[in-house]
């Protein structure tokens, strides 16, 4: 209890550093306490404070707060990255997982076509945006970026390295279409007789 206590002493001078506050507000307040008091949070935190124009502390703060639940915490700490380092596609798709993650996948699409535009080949930006387009219910699109994110990655769409695929009855079709598409590729067309 006298960690915990310490911790959020901790974060809450971090917070109010005069020379980072601007008129008295906190540079980056978190909306919980207990997770503040984390120590993969308060280090994170800490970390970003030290570097508030670099991306990476930001991005690991962002990550550590998203892997405790606290969506909203994580998903400012991402914009932060993302204000730092615009063309990094990872923030964005990080971003975007966040928002798929809080249950919010309109709010996701931005970022995860963002991610998507800037890095084609990254397969976990695919994969977030089959999430959020399932979950809007556009089940077209969602085979797409499925069978898209199974090409580039088949791991995504293994249930023992990716928990998520677990109940995900899309998943399996696009790795279907996906193994018919590249073996269509592969055959030589041998034309009408």
């Amino acid at each position: 209890m006298r960690r915990v206590r310490s911790l959020v002493a901790l974060v809450s001078v971090l917070l109010t550093i005069p020379a980072l506050a601007a008129k008295d507000k906190p540079v980056f307040a978190l909306e919980s306490d207990v997770i503040a008091a984390r120590p993969e949070v308060a280090a994170a935190l800490k970390a970003a404070l030290a570097a508030p124009e670099e991306a990476a502390p930001w991005r690991a703060l962002g990550r550590a707060l998203a892997a405790q639940g606290a969506y909203e915490d994580a998903a400012r700490a991402f914009r932060r990255a993302a204000k730092a380092a615009p063309k990094i596609a990872g923030v964005w798709a990080d971003l975007g997982a966040t928002f798929v993650r809080a249950g919010d996948p309109r709010s996701a699409l931005q970022p995860l076509r963002r991610a998507v535009k800037l890095e084609p080949y990254l397969a976990v930006a695919h994969y977030s945006l089959g999430l959020a387009n399932q979950a809007l219910g556009r089940y077209d699109d969602a085979l797409d970026e499925f069978e898209i994110a199974v090409t580039i990655d088949p791991t995504l769409g293994d249930a023992r390295t990716n928990p998520d695929v677990v109940g995900n009855t899309l998943v399996p079709y696009a790795k279907i279409r996906a193994r018919q598409r590249a073996a269509a590729s592969a055959a030589p067309f041998a034309g009408p007789r």
